[in-house]
């Protein structure tokens, strides 16, 4: 929850206002000795944690699973395909329920004797 700080001043290519881990600011600052750098210690939440933190299960706890669902598949690095039909459903694609495909079929051959399915009663 404090591994971050926000970037006030000071470092070449980083605007002001830029969130970065202080491990990754001690190797900046020791390839920019000369720079002196302001930064201001950020305190973040769980549930901003979750947001940012780059895995789709972990933020869909975290926001509407909707719109996560939605950005992991239009800004996502394509290594996690959306093939179900939850995901399908989710962001709007045509599911194939029913077409009988080969992967779907389990169908079994048997006979039916309809004379000797039994009545009910009313």
């Amino acid at each position: 929850m404090t591994e971050k700080c926000t970037i006030e001043e000071g470092i070449s290519g980083l605007p002001p206002g830029t969130l970065i881990k202080y491990v990754e600011l001690e190797g900046l600052c020791a390839l920019q000795p000369s720079a002196e750098v302001k930064v201001k210690p950020t305190v973040r939440g769980l549930t901003e944690i979750g947001r940012d933190g780059g895995h789709v299960l972990v933020a869909m706890g975290f926001r509407e699973v909707d719109n996560v669902v939605a950005n992991a598949v239009f800004q996502g690095s394509g290594r996690y395909g959306f093939e179900g039909v939850k995901e399908n459903l989710m962001i709007g694609k045509a599911v194939s329920v029913g077409r009988k495909t080969a992967s779907s079929t389990h169908a079994v051959d048997c006979e039916i004797d309809l004379d000797r399915i039994p009545v009910w009663a009313e």
